[in-house]
Protein backbone atom coordinates (compact mmCIF):
# COMPACT_ATOMS: atom_id res chain seq x y z
CA UNK A 1 0.00 0.00 0.00
CA UNK A 2 1.51 3.21 -1.19
CA UNK A 3 0.48 6.27 0.66
CA UNK A 4 1.13 10.14 -0.54
CA UNK A 5 0.47 13.36 2.08
CA UNK A 6 -0.06 16.22 -0.16
CA UNK A 7 0.04 20.02 1.25
CA UNK A 8 -0.16 23.46 -0.04
CA UNK A 9 2.56 25.99 0.56
CA UNK A 10 1.25 29.89 -0.71
CA UNK A 11 4.07 32.62 1.17
CA UNK A 12 3.60 30.15 4.66
CA UNK A 13 7.30 28.72 4.08
CA UNK A 14 7.75 28.81 8.15
CA UNK A 15 4.39 26.67 8.59
CA UNK A 16 4.83 24.15 5.54
CA UNK A 17 8.62 23.75 7.27
CA UNK A 18 6.61 22.93 9.84
CA UNK A 19 4.29 20.30 8.97
CA UNK A 20 7.30 18.56 7.20
CA UNK A 21 9.05 19.02 10.70
CA UNK A 22 6.32 16.58 11.74
CA UNK A 23 6.19 14.32 9.20
CA UNK A 24 10.23 14.11 8.96
CA UNK A 25 9.79 12.28 12.40
CA UNK A 26 7.34 9.61 11.73
CA UNK A 27 7.75 6.21 13.51
CA UNK A 28 6.48 4.65 9.83
CA UNK A 29 8.29 7.08 6.58
CA UNK A 30 6.47 4.49 4.32
CA UNK A 31 5.01 7.70 2.42
CA UNK A 32 5.92 10.12 -0.05
CA UNK A 33 5.25 13.94 0.48
CA UNK A 34 4.10 16.04 -2.01
CA UNK A 35 4.40 20.05 -1.55
CA UNK A 36 2.75 22.47 -4.32
CA UNK A 37 3.81 25.85 -3.83
CA UNK A 38 1.06 28.10 -5.31
CA UNK A 39 3.69 30.84 -7.02
CA UNK A 40 4.66 31.85 -3.78
CA UNK A 41 6.75 34.85 -3.28
CA UNK A 42 10.69 33.99 -4.60
CA UNK A 43 12.32 34.48 -1.03
CA UNK A 44 9.30 32.62 0.88
CA UNK A 45 9.94 29.76 -2.01
CA UNK A 46 13.44 29.85 -1.98
CA UNK A 47 13.71 29.46 1.87
CA UNK A 48 11.09 25.94 1.73
CA UNK A 49 13.31 24.71 -1.20
CA UNK A 50 16.52 25.12 0.40
CA UNK A 51 15.08 23.76 3.52
CA UNK A 52 13.28 20.70 1.56
CA UNK A 53 17.33 20.01 -0.01
CA UNK A 54 18.89 19.88 3.07
CA UNK A 55 16.61 18.62 5.07
CA UNK A 56 14.38 16.28 3.90
CA UNK A 57 15.05 15.25 -0.11
CA UNK A 58 12.44 13.04 -0.09
CA UNK A 59 10.03 15.49 -0.60
CA UNK A 60 8.48 16.21 -4.25
CA UNK A 61 8.10 20.05 -4.60
CA UNK A 62 6.45 21.35 -7.43
CA UNK A 63 5.89 24.72 -7.89
CA UNK A 64 2.87 26.12 -9.64
CA UNK A 65 3.44 28.75 -12.55
CA UNK A 66 0.53 30.76 -11.09
CA UNK A 67 -1.85 30.97 -7.84
CA UNK A 68 -4.20 28.19 -8.32
CA UNK A 69 -5.79 28.57 -5.30
CA UNK A 70 -6.76 25.30 -3.11
CA UNK A 71 -8.71 23.34 -5.38
CA UNK A 72 -6.53 23.84 -7.93
CA UNK A 73 -3.32 23.06 -5.69
CA UNK A 74 -5.28 20.40 -4.60
CA UNK A 75 -5.96 18.84 -7.94
CA UNK A 76 -1.92 19.46 -8.78
CA UNK A 77 -0.73 17.06 -5.39
CA UNK A 78 -3.75 14.47 -6.54
CA UNK A 79 -2.04 14.11 -9.92
CA UNK A 80 1.11 13.89 -8.89
CA UNK A 81 0.11 11.32 -5.96
CA UNK A 82 -1.58 8.55 -9.03
CA UNK A 83 1.46 9.41 -11.29
CA UNK A 84 3.92 7.83 -8.63
CA UNK A 85 1.21 4.61 -7.77
CA UNK A 86 -0.53 5.96 -4.81
CA UNK A 87 -3.11 3.76 -3.23
CA UNK A 88 -4.43 6.64 -0.91
CA UNK A 89 -3.83 10.75 -1.01
CA UNK A 90 -3.65 12.39 2.32
CA UNK A 91 -4.31 15.67 2.06
CA UNK A 92 -2.63 17.80 5.14
CA UNK A 93 -3.20 22.37 5.29
CA UNK A 94 0.60 23.82 5.66
CA UNK A 95 -0.85 25.09 8.63
CA UNK A 96 -1.42 21.54 9.89
CA UNK A 97 0.94 19.39 12.27
CA UNK A 98 0.72 15.93 13.06
CA UNK A 99 1.92 13.80 16.13
CA UNK A 100 4.85 11.03 15.17
CA UNK A 101 2.82 8.16 14.83
CA UNK A 102 -0.13 9.40 12.84
CA UNK A 103 1.11 7.11 9.76
CA UNK A 104 0.77 4.07 12.11
CA UNK A 105 -2.64 5.23 13.28
CA UNK A 106 -3.65 5.83 9.66
CA UNK A 107 -2.06 2.45 8.12
CA UNK A 108 -5.04 0.23 9.62
CA UNK A 109 -7.53 2.43 8.71
CA UNK A 110 -6.48 2.51 5.01
CA UNK A 111 -6.45 -1.51 5.24
CA UNK A 112 -10.01 -1.89 6.13
CA UNK A 113 -11.87 0.94 4.17
CA UNK A 114 -11.95 2.21 0.64
CA UNK A 115 -13.93 5.59 0.33
CA UNK A 116 -12.83 9.01 2.01
CA UNK A 117 -12.16 9.22 5.39
CA UNK A 118 -12.23 12.36 7.52
CA UNK A 119 -9.53 13.05 9.47
CA UNK A 120 -10.35 15.05 12.96
CA UNK A 121 -8.66 18.14 13.10
CA UNK A 122 -7.81 19.43 16.38
CA UNK A 123 -8.28 23.66 16.34
CA UNK A 124 -7.30 24.79 19.58
CA UNK A 125 -9.72 26.69 21.73
CA UNK A 126 -12.92 25.78 19.35
CA UNK A 127 -11.74 21.84 19.75
CA UNK A 128 -11.65 19.08 18.28
CA UNK A 129 -13.63 19.26 14.43
CA UNK A 130 -15.16 15.81 13.52
CA UNK A 131 -16.00 17.08 9.59
CA UNK A 132 -17.56 20.04 8.63
CA UNK A 133 -21.87 20.77 9.47
CA UNK A 134 -23.34 20.75 5.87
CA UNK A 135 -26.25 23.63 5.61
CA UNK A 136 -28.45 24.69 2.47
CA UNK A 137 -28.71 28.30 1.82
CA UNK A 138 -25.67 29.43 4.51
CA UNK A 139 -22.73 31.71 3.35
CA UNK A 140 -20.64 30.12 5.75
CA UNK A 141 -20.39 26.92 7.16
CA UNK A 142 -19.33 25.93 10.71
CA UNK A 143 -17.21 22.90 11.54
CA UNK A 144 -19.04 19.80 13.76
CA UNK A 145 -16.97 20.56 17.36
CA UNK A 146 -18.40 18.09 19.64
CA UNK A 147 -19.75 15.16 17.91
CA UNK A 148 -20.48 12.14 19.75
CA UNK A 149 -17.32 10.13 19.20
CA UNK A 150 -18.97 6.62 19.39
CA UNK A 151 -22.40 8.21 17.74
CA UNK A 152 -24.64 4.43 16.66
CA UNK A 153 -25.38 4.36 12.84
CA UNK A 154 -28.91 5.05 13.61
CA UNK A 155 -28.10 8.31 15.39
CA UNK A 156 -26.57 9.73 12.85
CA UNK A 157 -29.79 10.59 10.99
CA UNK A 158 -30.73 12.94 14.02
CA UNK A 159 -27.39 14.71 13.94
CA UNK A 160 -25.99 17.08 11.22
CA UNK A 161 -25.28 15.76 7.86
CA UNK A 162 -21.02 16.00 7.78
CA UNK A 163 -18.61 16.40 5.01
CA UNK A 164 -14.78 16.23 5.01
CA UNK A 165 -12.36 19.21 6.07
CA UNK A 166 -10.56 19.30 2.87
CA UNK A 167 -7.47 20.18 5.78
CA UNK A 168 -7.36 16.93 6.97
CA UNK A 169 -9.28 14.18 4.74
CA UNK A 170 -7.57 10.74 2.96
CA UNK A 171 -8.90 10.01 -0.48
CA UNK A 172 -8.51 6.08 -1.48
CA UNK A 173 -7.54 5.74 -5.52
CA UNK A 174 -10.62 4.29 -6.37
CA UNK A 175 -12.72 7.28 -5.36
CA UNK A 176 -10.50 9.81 -7.42
CA UNK A 177 -11.41 7.54 -10.74
CA UNK A 178 -15.14 7.65 -9.86
CA UNK A 179 -15.56 11.07 -7.95
CA UNK A 180 -12.55 12.61 -9.89
CA UNK A 181 -11.15 16.01 -8.92
CA UNK A 182 -12.14 18.86 -7.01
CA UNK A 183 -14.15 21.87 -9.13
CA UNK A 184 -11.46 24.49 -9.87
CA UNK A 185 -14.25 27.07 -10.23
CA UNK A 186 -14.21 27.97 -6.24
CA UNK A 187 -10.57 28.53 -5.92
CA UNK A 188 -11.35 29.20 -2.30
CA UNK A 189 -13.75 27.97 0.04
CA UNK A 190 -16.43 24.98 -0.31
CA UNK A 191 -14.49 23.00 -2.79
CA UNK A 192 -14.22 20.05 -0.14
CA UNK A 193 -18.17 20.33 0.71
CA UNK A 194 -18.72 20.18 -2.82
CA UNK A 195 -16.68 17.10 -3.11
CA UNK A 196 -18.01 15.00 -0.54
CA UNK A 197 -21.29 16.12 -1.72
CA UNK A 198 -20.78 14.58 -4.58
CA UNK A 199 -19.07 11.47 -2.91
CA UNK A 200 -21.90 10.98 -1.36
CA UNK A 201 -24.67 11.32 -4.25
CA UNK A 202 -21.99 8.80 -5.69
CA UNK A 203 -22.73 6.43 -2.55
CA UNK A 204 -18.61 6.64 -1.58
CA UNK A 205 -18.45 5.22 1.95
CA UNK A 206 -17.06 8.56 4.39
CA UNK A 207 -15.95 7.89 7.66
CA UNK A 208 -14.88 10.16 10.75
CA UNK A 209 -12.57 8.31 13.13
CA UNK A 210 -11.47 9.33 16.20
CA UNK A 211 -8.09 9.41 15.07
CA UNK A 212 -5.49 10.15 14.35
CA UNK A 213 -5.63 13.68 15.25
CA UNK A 214 -4.68 16.20 13.12
CA UNK A 215 -3.45 20.06 15.12
CA UNK A 216 -4.52 22.75 12.96
CA UNK A 217 -3.48 26.41 13.64
CA UNK A 218 -5.27 29.52 12.29
CA UNK A 219 -5.39 29.74 8.47
CA UNK A 220 -2.69 31.91 7.47
CA UNK A 221 -2.89 31.80 3.54
CA UNK A 222 -6.12 33.11 3.32
CA UNK A 223 -6.00 35.87 5.57
CA UNK A 224 -3.39 37.44 3.37
CA UNK A 225 -6.08 38.12 1.28
CA UNK A 226 -8.41 40.37 3.58
CA UNK A 227 -11.32 40.05 4.94
CA UNK A 228 -13.18 41.80 2.57
CA UNK A 229 -12.09 39.47 -1.11
CA UNK A 230 -12.67 36.31 1.41
CA UNK A 231 -16.20 37.81 1.78
CA UNK A 232 -16.24 37.79 -1.96
CA UNK A 233 -15.25 34.30 -2.30
CA UNK A 234 -17.77 32.90 0.50
CA UNK A 235 -20.94 34.57 -1.03
CA UNK A 236 -19.76 33.78 -4.50
CA UNK A 237 -18.78 29.94 -3.74
CA UNK A 238 -21.96 29.41 -1.50
CA UNK A 239 -24.60 30.64 -4.73
CA UNK A 240 -22.73 28.46 -7.06
CA UNK A 241 -22.15 25.33 -3.90
CA UNK A 242 -25.96 25.57 -3.64
CA UNK A 243 -27.18 25.88 -6.87
CA UNK A 244 -25.00 23.11 -7.72
CA UNK A 245 -25.46 20.46 -5.34
CA UNK A 246 -28.67 21.50 -3.75
CA UNK A 247 -31.66 19.79 -3.87
CA UNK A 248 -34.36 21.39 -6.38
CA UNK A 249 -36.20 23.67 -4.04
CA UNK A 250 -32.30 24.58 -3.14
CA UNK A 251 -31.88 25.37 -6.39
CA UNK A 252 -34.99 27.42 -6.79
CA UNK A 253 -34.28 29.19 -3.37
CA UNK A 254 -30.65 30.55 -4.77
CA UNK A 255 -32.44 33.42 -6.83
CA UNK A 256 -34.08 35.57 -3.89
CA UNK A 257 -31.21 34.49 -1.27
CA UNK A 258 -29.53 36.29 -3.62
CA UNK A 259 -31.90 39.18 -3.83
CA UNK A 260 -32.24 39.50 -0.78
CA UNK A 261 -28.16 39.26 0.16
CA UNK A 262 -27.66 42.61 -2.50
CA UNK A 263 -30.63 44.39 -0.81
CA UNK A 264 -29.56 44.06 3.19
CA UNK A 265 -25.77 44.70 2.00
CA UNK A 266 -26.91 48.01 0.00
CA UNK A 267 -28.79 48.73 3.30
CA UNK A 268 -25.49 48.85 4.74
CA UNK A 269 -23.99 50.79 2.68
CA UNK A 270 -26.32 53.31 2.77
CA UNK A 271 -25.56 53.53 6.03
CA UNK A 272 -22.03 53.37 5.80
CA UNK A 273 -21.77 50.51 8.09
CA UNK A 274 -18.79 48.16 6.91
CA UNK A 275 -19.46 49.66 3.15
CA UNK A 276 -16.26 48.30 2.14
CA UNK A 277 -17.01 44.02 3.36
CA UNK A 278 -20.96 44.81 1.52
CA UNK A 279 -19.34 46.17 -1.56
CA UNK A 280 -17.21 42.92 -1.78
CA UNK A 281 -19.94 40.49 -0.86
CA UNK A 282 -22.53 42.11 -3.91
CA UNK A 283 -19.78 41.56 -6.31
CA UNK A 284 -19.75 38.16 -4.95
CA UNK A 285 -23.24 38.02 -5.93
CA UNK A 286 -22.55 39.52 -9.62
CA UNK A 287 -19.82 37.37 -10.34
CA UNK A 288 -22.06 34.22 -9.87
CA UNK A 289 -24.65 35.73 -11.67
CA UNK A 290 -21.60 36.39 -14.49
CA UNK A 291 -20.55 32.86 -14.04
CA UNK A 292 -17.08 34.18 -13.24
CA UNK A 293 -15.39 31.81 -11.40
CA UNK A 294 -12.21 30.48 -9.79
CA UNK A 295 -9.49 33.17 -8.71
CA UNK A 296 -10.71 36.44 -8.03
CA UNK A 297 -7.97 39.08 -9.35
CA UNK A 298 -6.56 40.96 -6.31
CA UNK A 299 -8.37 44.34 -6.34
CA UNK A 300 -6.60 47.78 -6.52
CA UNK A 301 -7.55 50.52 -4.26
CA UNK A 302 -10.42 52.39 -6.17
CA UNK A 303 -10.18 56.33 -5.47
CA UNK A 304 -12.75 58.62 -6.83
CA UNK A 305 -12.03 61.83 -7.55
CA UNK A 306 -14.60 64.80 -8.79
CA UNK A 307 -13.42 66.63 -11.55
CA UNK A 308 -16.49 68.47 -13.05
CA UNK A 309 -14.21 71.91 -11.93
CA UNK A 310 -11.40 71.64 -14.43
CA UNK A 311 -14.35 71.13 -17.56
CA UNK A 312 -13.85 73.73 -19.93
CA UNK A 313 -12.88 76.39 -17.39
CA UNK A 314 -11.15 79.20 -19.14
CA UNK A 315 -9.22 80.75 -16.46
CA UNK A 316 -9.23 78.15 -14.15
CA UNK A 317 -9.64 79.11 -10.45
CA UNK A 318 -8.47 77.31 -7.36
CA UNK A 319 -10.26 74.05 -7.04
CA UNK A 320 -9.50 73.51 -10.84
CA UNK A 321 -6.21 74.16 -10.33
CA UNK A 322 -5.57 72.14 -7.61
CA UNK A 323 -7.10 69.24 -9.63
CA UNK A 324 -5.32 69.90 -12.57
CA UNK A 325 -2.03 69.43 -10.36
CA UNK A 326 -2.94 66.53 -8.06
CA UNK A 327 -3.64 64.76 -11.56
CA UNK A 328 -0.38 65.14 -13.51
CA UNK A 329 1.28 64.25 -10.33
CA UNK A 330 -0.94 60.81 -9.87
CA UNK A 331 0.08 60.38 -13.99
CA UNK A 332 3.19 61.37 -13.06
CA UNK A 333 3.80 58.13 -11.30
CA UNK A 334 3.10 55.28 -13.06
CA UNK A 335 4.28 52.48 -10.50
CA UNK A 336 0.69 53.42 -8.34
CA UNK A 337 -1.36 51.35 -11.06
CA UNK A 338 -0.43 48.56 -9.38
CA UNK A 339 -2.47 49.23 -6.27
CA UNK A 340 -4.18 52.30 -6.91
CA UNK A 341 -7.48 52.89 -10.29
CA UNK A 342 -8.30 56.59 -9.59
CA UNK A 343 -11.87 57.01 -11.35
CA UNK A 344 -12.53 60.87 -12.47
CA UNK A 345 -16.10 62.22 -12.28
CA UNK A 346 -16.88 65.00 -14.83
CA UNK A 347 -20.55 66.49 -15.36
CA UNK A 348 -20.43 67.27 -19.17
CA UNK A 349 -16.93 66.83 -21.04
CA UNK A 350 -13.77 65.22 -20.41
CA UNK A 351 -11.37 68.09 -21.19
CA UNK A 352 -8.19 67.56 -23.66
CA UNK A 353 -5.24 67.55 -20.60
CA UNK A 354 -2.29 65.27 -21.56
CA UNK A 355 -2.54 63.93 -17.88
CA UNK A 356 -5.38 62.55 -18.68
CA UNK A 357 -4.45 60.09 -21.48
CA UNK A 358 -2.86 57.95 -17.97
CA UNK A 359 -4.01 54.48 -18.03
CA UNK A 360 -4.39 54.76 -14.28
CA UNK A 361 -7.26 56.79 -14.79
CA UNK A 362 -10.82 55.97 -15.81
CA UNK A 363 -13.05 58.44 -17.08
CA UNK A 364 -16.59 58.81 -16.03
CA UNK A 365 -19.66 61.32 -17.26
CA UNK A 366 -22.95 62.02 -14.87
CA UNK A 367 -24.37 64.86 -17.13
CA UNK A 368 -28.14 66.01 -15.79
CA UNK A 369 -30.56 64.66 -18.58
CA UNK A 370 -31.46 67.15 -20.95
CA UNK A 371 -29.43 69.75 -19.90
CA UNK A 372 -25.72 70.78 -20.46
CA UNK A 373 -23.39 73.12 -18.83
CA UNK A 374 -26.00 74.56 -16.21
CA UNK A 375 -27.56 72.73 -12.74
CA UNK A 376 -24.59 72.43 -11.20
CA UNK A 377 -26.20 71.13 -7.90
CA UNK A 378 -28.53 68.72 -9.76
CA UNK A 379 -25.08 66.73 -10.54
CA UNK A 380 -23.47 67.66 -7.74
CA UNK A 381 -25.86 66.52 -4.75
CA UNK A 382 -27.73 64.16 -6.24
CA UNK A 383 -27.01 62.13 -9.40
CA UNK A 384 -23.42 62.07 -9.02
CA UNK A 385 -23.67 61.20 -5.15
CA UNK A 386 -26.30 58.15 -6.32
CA UNK A 387 -23.98 56.90 -9.35
CA UNK A 388 -21.42 56.01 -6.73
CA UNK A 389 -23.80 54.17 -4.44
CA UNK A 390 -22.99 51.30 -7.05
CA UNK A 391 -19.28 51.84 -7.48
CA UNK A 392 -17.28 50.35 -5.56
CA UNK A 393 -14.70 53.13 -4.45
CA UNK A 394 -12.75 52.96 -1.60
CA UNK A 395 -12.54 56.45 -1.29
CA UNK A 396 -14.07 59.80 -3.01
CA UNK A 397 -12.02 62.86 -2.80
CA UNK A 398 -14.34 65.71 -3.36
CA UNK A 399 -12.49 69.14 -3.63
CA UNK A 400 -15.42 71.72 -3.80
CA UNK A 401 -15.59 72.14 0.05
CA UNK A 402 -18.64 70.02 0.49
CA UNK A 403 -20.04 66.82 1.33
CA UNK A 404 -23.28 66.16 -0.56
CA UNK A 405 -25.72 64.49 2.46
CA UNK A 406 -26.53 61.45 0.12
CA UNK A 407 -23.12 60.50 -0.49
CA UNK A 408 -22.09 57.64 1.56
CA UNK A 409 -18.51 55.38 1.67
CA UNK A 410 -15.46 56.96 2.83
CA UNK A 411 -14.87 60.81 2.13
CA UNK A 412 -12.09 63.04 1.48
CA UNK A 413 -13.05 66.99 1.34
CA UNK A 414 -11.24 69.81 0.91
CA UNK A 415 -12.13 72.78 3.35
CA UNK A 416 -11.20 76.01 3.63
CA UNK A 417 -12.19 78.19 6.37
CA UNK A 418 -13.12 81.01 3.69
CA UNK A 419 -16.41 78.76 2.95
CA UNK A 420 -17.45 79.55 6.69
CA UNK A 421 -16.89 83.13 6.66
CA UNK A 422 -18.42 83.28 2.93
CA UNK A 423 -21.51 81.34 4.77
CA UNK A 424 -21.71 83.44 7.40
CA UNK A 425 -20.29 86.85 6.30
CA UNK A 426 -19.82 86.97 2.38
CA UNK A 427 -21.88 88.82 0.07
CA UNK A 428 -22.51 86.03 -2.48
CA UNK A 429 -26.17 85.26 -3.69
CA UNK A 430 -28.12 83.40 -0.85
CA UNK A 431 -28.51 80.72 -2.70
CA UNK A 432 -24.34 79.87 -2.47
CA UNK A 433 -23.94 81.30 0.95
CA UNK A 434 -26.99 78.38 1.92
CA UNK A 435 -25.15 75.85 0.30
CA UNK A 436 -21.92 76.87 1.50
CA UNK A 437 -23.48 76.94 5.21
CA UNK A 438 -25.61 73.61 4.86
CA UNK A 439 -23.02 71.34 3.16
CA UNK A 440 -19.89 72.76 4.90
CA UNK A 441 -21.05 72.01 8.44
CA UNK A 442 -21.50 68.85 7.16
CA UNK A 443 -18.37 68.32 5.87
CA UNK A 444 -17.01 69.37 9.05
CA UNK A 445 -19.37 66.62 10.59
CA UNK A 446 -19.30 63.79 8.71
CA UNK A 447 -16.42 63.36 6.40
CA UNK A 448 -13.79 60.69 7.09
CA UNK A 449 -11.31 63.48 6.33
CA UNK A 450 -11.25 67.04 5.69
CA UNK A 451 -8.10 68.24 3.71
CA UNK A 452 -6.35 71.62 4.69
CA UNK A 453 -4.05 73.96 2.64
CA UNK A 454 -2.05 74.95 5.40
CA UNK A 455 -0.96 74.53 8.81
CA UNK A 456 -2.70 77.89 9.52
CA UNK A 457 -5.93 76.48 7.69
CA UNK A 458 -6.53 73.63 9.52
CA UNK A 459 -6.24 75.32 13.13
CA UNK A 460 -8.96 77.70 12.19
CA UNK A 461 -10.86 75.12 10.74
CA UNK A 462 -10.76 73.36 14.06
CA UNK A 463 -11.85 76.76 15.79
CA UNK A 464 -14.70 77.09 13.53
CA UNK A 465 -16.51 74.03 12.88
CA UNK A 466 -15.51 72.69 16.21
CA UNK A 467 -13.57 69.83 14.32
CA UNK A 468 -10.97 67.46 16.42
CA UNK A 469 -7.80 68.61 14.60
CA UNK A 470 -6.56 64.49 14.15
CA UNK A 471 -9.43 64.64 10.98
CA UNK A 472 -7.66 67.25 9.28
CA UNK A 473 -4.99 66.58 7.27
CA UNK A 474 -2.30 69.17 5.28
CA UNK A 475 -1.64 68.99 1.90
CA UNK A 476 0.70 72.12 1.40
CA UNK A 477 0.01 73.74 -1.99
CA UNK A 478 2.80 74.76 -4.42
CA UNK A 479 2.42 77.81 -6.48
CA UNK A 480 3.09 78.03 -10.24
CA UNK A 481 4.41 81.14 -12.22
CA UNK A 482 4.21 82.83 -15.28
CA UNK A 483 7.69 83.12 -16.45
CA UNK A 484 7.67 86.82 -16.48
CA UNK A 485 6.50 86.58 -12.64
CA UNK A 486 9.77 84.43 -12.13
CA UNK A 487 12.09 86.62 -14.09
CA UNK A 488 10.60 90.11 -12.08
CA UNK A 489 10.76 87.94 -8.32
CA UNK A 490 14.58 87.13 -9.42
CA UNK A 491 15.38 90.46 -9.44
CA UNK A 492 13.58 91.25 -6.02
CA UNK A 493 15.88 89.92 -2.94
CA UNK A 494 13.00 90.92 0.04
CA UNK A 495 9.24 90.35 -0.92
CA UNK A 496 6.03 89.93 0.97
CA UNK A 497 4.06 87.35 -1.77
CA UNK A 498 0.09 87.45 -1.50
CA UNK A 499 -1.52 84.58 -3.87
CA UNK A 500 -5.03 83.89 -4.12
CA UNK A 501 -8.34 85.93 -5.76
CA UNK A 502 -8.93 88.31 -4.11
CA UNK A 503 -11.81 88.94 -1.98
CA UNK A 504 -12.76 91.37 0.60
CA UNK A 505 -12.36 88.36 3.04
CA UNK A 506 -8.98 87.40 2.64
CA UNK A 507 -7.81 91.00 3.29
CA UNK A 508 -5.91 92.27 0.08
CA UNK A 509 -6.84 96.13 1.21
CA UNK A 510 -6.00 95.74 4.80
CA UNK A 511 -2.50 94.00 3.68
CA UNK A 512 -1.48 96.57 1.42
CA UNK A 513 -2.58 99.39 4.26
CA UNK A 514 -0.12 97.76 6.99
CA UNK A 515 2.53 97.12 4.12
CA UNK A 516 2.22 101.04 3.65
CA UNK A 517 3.46 101.34 7.02
CA UNK A 518 5.96 98.51 6.97
CA UNK A 519 7.78 99.82 3.70
CA UNK A 520 8.73 103.25 5.72
CA UNK A 521 11.13 101.25 7.96
CA UNK A 522 12.02 98.76 5.74
CA UNK A 523 12.71 100.78 1.81
CA UNK A 524 14.27 97.39 -0.17
CA UNK A 525 11.15 95.47 0.90
CA UNK A 526 8.32 94.72 -1.53
CA UNK A 527 4.48 93.57 -1.82
CA UNK A 528 3.46 91.52 -4.44
CA UNK A 529 0.05 90.09 -4.99
CA UNK A 530 -0.56 87.17 -7.62
CA UNK A 531 -3.96 86.26 -8.52
CA UNK A 532 -7.41 88.34 -9.72
CA UNK A 533 -8.78 91.09 -8.49
CA UNK A 534 -12.56 90.19 -7.62
CA UNK A 535 -13.28 93.48 -5.32
CA UNK A 536 -16.66 94.82 -5.98
CA UNK A 537 -14.36 97.60 -7.11
CA UNK A 538 -11.02 96.63 -8.01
Amino acid sequence: MKISISSINFNGAEKTIKLLESLKNQTNQNFDVIVVDNDSALADFGELKTWIEVNYPKTWLIRNTSNTGFSGGVNTGIRKGLEIGSDWVVLLNNDTWVEKDFIEKLEPLFAHHHGIIALPMDENEEGIAMGGHLQWLKARLSHGHGYIKDRRPDLNKKSPVRYAIGGGMAIHKPILDQVGYFDENYFLYFEDTDYSVRAMKDNVPMIFPDEPLVHHGVSASTRQLGIPTLLHYHYRNALYFNFKNGPWYVKLLVWPWSWWIIIKQSIKILISRKATESRYIISGVFDFYARRMGRIEPHKLRVGIECESIEGKNPMWGVGRIIVKLLEGIAARPELASKYKFILYFKDSVPNLPCLAAPIFEKKLTPVPGVQHRLFPIYYYVLLPIKLWFEELNLMFWPNYMLPIIAFGKSLVLLTEDVYYEAHEGKLPFRYRLAYGIFGGWTAKFANRILAISESSKKKLSELYKVDARRIVVNHLGIDFERNSQVFLADTENYILYVGQAFPRRHLRETILAFEKLALEFEDLKFIAVGPDKYEMP
